[in-house]
C-alpha cells in the first residue's frame, strides 16, 4: 500500500465522521487550533442527546413531575375541582422547545464559522487513509478525502432484540417515543436501564400503566443493588410495575392490543400466566453502534454488536483511526463523548501524553430519585482485588430519603461513590473532586456542612466507619488514663 505523505497528499489534516456531541467537540477544538477540519454527518449534526436522549428526557421528567404534583395536590385531592387530563402533545411541544434551544449551541452555521467544513454525506473507507463520500455526479469518479488522522464518532441507536413476532408489532424505541401524540392507557417497556427507567417514571406520572420488564435480576445493572433498590422502590410507589429475571419469547398484535409472552427465571412459560397485554411497547433493551455503512473491514477495523473497539488511547485496530462516543461503546454518556473529544484534542493535536480513564468520569441517571457515581463501586472493587472500607449514610431528615455509599482504600482516599437520592448529582461534587485528587475521606469532611442539608450526609457517612473507632472501649480506657476522666469505661 502507498505510504502518504502527509504534507503533499492528504486532503485534510482531520475528518471526523458523525455530527454528535464527541464530533462536534473535536471539529470546533480542531479548527480553533487551525486544522484542516472536515465533518462529515448523514443527518442533522447535534447527535442522540439532543434530539432524542438525555436532553429531551431530562426535560420529559420535569415536565412529567409538575403534572403529578399537580394533580396530587390539595386543591385537586378536593372534590371542588376536576383533575385535567394530561396533554401528551403540548408535553412533547415544550420538550422540543428545549431542544431547539439547544440547537443553537450544536449547530452547523456555528462549525462553519470557525472554518470547518461539514459535508452530508454517507463515507465509507476505502483503506485507513481514505474515505469515499459518495457524492460525486460522475459515475466513474470517487469523490475522495483522506487524512492520517481519521475519527469515528457515529453514535449508537436502539438494539432491537430478536424476538419473535416483533417485526410484525408496533412498538416505539427513542428514536419515535418523543413525537408521542396520543398518551396510551397502557406501556409495556422491555429493558430496565436508565433509558427505561426514566420513560417509564414519565409515562406513570401522567397516569399510563407501566410494566417494565428486566432480564437480569436488578434493574439499572451498573449500580450496586442497593442503590438500585432504592430507585426501584420509589417507582413502584409511583405505581411502575416490575418484572425481572425474565426473557421474552414472542410478541403478538391484534388491533391495537400488543400481548407480550415471557418466561421466568425457572422457565415457565405457559397460558395467560406469563403474558402482558398493553396498547404501548417500549423497547429499550440496550444500544448498538452506528458502523455498517462505513465498510470498516476496508480500513482493518472489526466490530462486536456494531461497537468499535480501542485501547487505552482511544485507537482502533488501525492506530491512525479512533473511535469516540458512544460508537466505542464503553461509556454511554454525552458527557463522556465530550471528554473522549477533549482528550483526543490534547493527545494528537498539542502532543500532551496520557491515557484515558474511564474510572475518573461521573455519571448520573436522571430519574427521581436520581442516581451518581463516580469510580468504583463494590462489585467493581471487588473484582479488581482492592481493599476497601465501605461508609454509608442514608439521609432521610429532608423531603425524600436518600442513600450516599462511599468507599475508601487502605490509605483512607476515596475510591468511588455511589448516591441516590434528591439532588444526587450536586452531592457527587465533592466526591468528584476529591477521587480526581486522590484526596482523603478526612478531607472532605473537615468543612462544616450546613443542616439540614443532603451535603451532612458525607459526615454521616463518616461517623459509620470511624465512630466505631473513636468510641471504642480502647479509647475511653486510654483516655481515663491520661487525662484522669471520671466517667465509665464499659
Amino acid at each position: 500500500m502507498k505510504e502518504y505523505n502527509h504534507i503533499t497528499d492528504f486532503t485534510h489534516d482531520i475528518i471526523i465522521i458523525g455530527g454528535g456531541t464527541a464530533g462536534l467537540t473535536l471539529a470546533e477544538g480542531a479548527s480553533r487550533l487551525g486544522l484542516k477540519t472536515i465533518l462529515l454527518e448523514n443527518k442533522k449534526v447535534g447527535g442522540n442527546c439532543l434530539y432524542n436522549g438525555c436532553i429531551p428526557a431530562k426535560n420529559l421528567i420535569k415536565f412529567s413531575a409538575m403534572y403529578s404534583n399537580t394533580v396530587n395536590s390539595e386543591l385537586y385531592k378536593s372534590s371542588m375541582f376536576k383533575t385535567p387530563e394530561p396533554d401528551i402533545r403540548s408535553v412533547m411541544d415544550q420538550v422540543n422547545d428545549v431542544i431547539e434551544q439547544n440547537e443553537l449551541y450544536d449547530s452547523e452555521e456555528r462549525l462553519t464559522d470557525l472554518g470547518a467544513e461539514v459535508l452530508h454525506c454517507s463515507p465509507k473507507f476505502l483503506n485507513k487513509w481514505q474515505l469515499d463520500t459518495g457524492l460525486s455526479k460522475d459515475p466513474g469518479v470517487s469523490d475522495i478525502l483522506s487524512s492520517g488522522k481519521i475519527i469515528i464518532a457515529t453514535g449508537s441507536r436502539p438494539y432491537i432484540p430478536d424476538i419473535l413476532g416483533l417485526n410484525k408489532t408496533d412498538y416505539m424505541t427513542n428514536l419515535d417515543f418523543f413525537s408521542m401524540n396520543k398518551l396510551p392507557g397502557e406501556m409495556i417497556i422491555i429493558g430496565g436501564g436508565i433509558e427505561g427507567t426514566i420513560m417509564g417514571q414519565a409515562m406513570a406520572r401522567m397516569g399510563v400503566s407501566v410494566t417494565i420488564l428486566e432480564q437480569k435480576d436488578q434493574i439499572l445493572g451498573r449500580h450496586d443493588s442497593d442503590i438500585a433498590e432504592l430507585v426501584e422502590s420509589a417507582l413502584e410507589a409511583e405505581g411502575i410495575k416490575f418484572i425481572k429475571n425474565v426473557t421474552v419469547m414472542k410478541v403478538e398484535q391484534k388491533g391495537h392490543i400488543k400481548t407480550v409472552y415471557y418466561k421466568n427465571a425457572e422457565g415457565h412459560y405457559r397460558g395467560t400466566e406469563n403474558q402482558l397485554m398493553a396498547d404501548s411497547l417500549l423497547i429499550t433493551a440496550g444500544r448498538r453502534g452506528n458502523t455498517e455503512t462505513l465498510k470498516l473491514n476496508k480500513a482493518g477495523i472489526n466490530t462486536v454488536n456494531g461497537f468499535i473497539r480501542t485501547d487505552d488511547h482511544l485507537r482502533t485496530e488501525s492506530k491512525n483511526i479512533y473511535a469516540i462516543g458512544d460508537v466505542n461503546g464503553k461509556f454511554l454518556y454525552t458527557h463522556v463523548a465530550g471528554a473522549e473529544a477533549s482528550y483526543l484534542l490534547n493527545t494528537l493535536e498539542m502532543k500532551m501524553p496520557g491515557k484515558f480513564n474511564y474510572l475518573n468520569i461521573p455519571w448520573c441517571t436522571y430519574t427521581d430519585p436520581g442516581t451518581a457515581s463516580i469510580g468504583y463501586n463494590v462489585r467493581n472493587a471487588e473484582k479488581a482485588g482492592i481493599k476497601f472500607r465501605v461508609a454509608v449514610s442514608d439521609y432521610p431528615e429532608l423531603e425524600n430519603s436518600g442513600r450516599i455509599k462511599i468507599l475508601i482504600d487502605s490509605r483512607d482516599r476515596i475510591i468511588g461513590t455511589q448516591i441516590a437520592g434528591p439532588n444526587a448529582d450536586q452531592l457527587l461534587i465533592p466526591s468528584i473532586i476529591a477521587f480526581n485528587r486522590k484526596l482523603k475521606f478526612m478531607d472532605i469532611l473537615s468543612p462544616v456542612y450546613p443542616y439540614p442539608a443532603v451535603g451532612a450526609a458525607y459526615k454521616s457517612a463518616a461517623d459509620s466507619i470511624y465512630n466505631e473507632k473513636e468510641f471504642s472501649l480502647h479509647s475511653k480506657k486510654m483516655l481515663k488514663f491520661m487525662y484522669r476522666y471520671r466517667g465509665r469505661q464499659e
